[in-house]
């Protein structure tokens, strides 16, 4: 008994190990409690499978963790796909009194978790501790629901003793295991996607940095059909060189910080799906489905917003701007790029502070 629940312990932890590391850093959160209720369906089945025993028609595993684990970890949601799955799989080891006892002990399991949770959710805050308590609470129940079945086929009291006192020990040990388990890939997945962030974003201005831009439109020109015009627009701050000279790198970094702000007030409203710092005082973005006369008029009114901001000893700041719009036929964006540069160094040819626009 003890070798065959130990066997159903070590299939549980590897396959909640596999759909855990699957379920949290490769599905998309809106949709991880659908595809975690039906993971765990499969790994509750799976237990079914690898069961212990008791008698000819009466038999015990740990498919009541799954269960536990989803309304901790995803979503109370999960528990109406993994209750009716878990409870109708059983008629699959034979229909029969035991089977249907275990059937609607599985909706009792299902409902009292879904009933019970919020309230432990609660009152406490330790997520271990958290999951003790429901274990506990749980294991009462399906020992309850145990102790009916072997007493549906007259099993011995000694039998129905030694049941629950080692579907008792192995259950806390599995549990302890489990949030230790899960706890471990949550971390290690936070700190893996805080990481990302980290490296994709600029830690001055906050906003994406050069990185991002190369990873975003490597992925766009991976899309087979860029069939709307695209966007290009490069900035660079006039003189900025001189404003650290003159006041030091740490005013600069504000001064880069305030225009960073005003760039994404702007991009935000207007609807511009890619601004990033790609240099030291340069700018770029990235637009598509956006006209000629929207993207000037934005243009415009950020170049003026900033001007119109007073710096230390009544500075105002201005900027060059080149702008490069493609037709739908001609969207290669490393020549959109290049293009919007050379737009960028006429403006700036050409006495700085303006907006100069080329078509590809």
């Amino acid at each position: 008994m003890i070798s065959s629940l130990i066997i159903n312990l070590c299939i549980a932890f590897t396959l909640s190990y596999l759909l855990i590391s699957i379920t949290f850093r490769k599905i998309a959160t809106t949709h991880r409690y659908i595809y975690a209720g039906i993971g765990w369906s499969l790994v509750s089945i799976v237990l079914m499978e690898f069961h212990v025993q008791l008698t000819t028609t009466v038999f015990m595993d740990l498919r009541h963790l799954p269960f536990i684990i989803l309304c901790l970890y995803y979503d109370r949601k999960s528990l109406f796909i993994i209750t009716p799955l878990v409870a109708f799989s059983r008629f699959l080891f034979g229909i029969n009194d035991s089977s249907i006892i275990a059937f609607y002990g599985t909706w009792i399991l299902g409902l009292f978790l879904y009933f019970v949770m919020p309230y432990v959710t609660k009152y406490i805050e330790n997520q271990l501790l958290k999951l003790l308590i429901i274990n506990f609470l749980s294991s009462l129940l399906v020992c309850g629901i145990l102790c009916v079945n072997l007493y549906a086929y007259n099993a011995e009291t000694l039998t129905i003793v030694k049941s629950v006192t080692v579907f008792l020990i192995g259950n806390l040990l599995a549990s302890i295991l489990f949030s230790l388990l899960i706890q471990d890939v949550i971390s290690t997945f936070t700190k893996k996607t805080k990481y990302l962030h980290d490296s994709l974003t600029d830690s001055l201005t906050g906003l994406k940095n050069y990185r991002f831009w190369e990873m975003y439109t490597t992925q766009l020109k991976r899309k087979t059909l860029l069939v709307h015009p695209l966007c290009c627009v490069m900035i660079d701050l006039d003189f900025f060189k001189k404003i650290n000279d003159t006041y030091g790198h740490d005013y600069g970094d504000t001064v880069l910080k305030k225009f960073s702000y005003l760039l994404k007030e702007h991009a935000q409203q207007n609807n511009i799906e890619l601004y990033c710092r790609v240099g030291g005082e340069e700018f770029a973005l990235l637009t598509t489905n956006k006209s000629s006369e929207e993207i000037l008029q934005f243009l415009n009114q950020l170049s003026q917003e900033l001007g119109d901001i007073k710096f230390i000893n009544n500075l105002h700041l201005t900027c060059s701007i080149g702008v490069c719009f493609s037709s739908s036929e001609n969207n290669d964006i490393n020549t959109l790029k290049m293009t919007a540069d050379m737009a960028l160094y006429a403006s700036k040819r050409n006495g700085r502070n303006q907006i100069s626009v080329y078509y590809v």
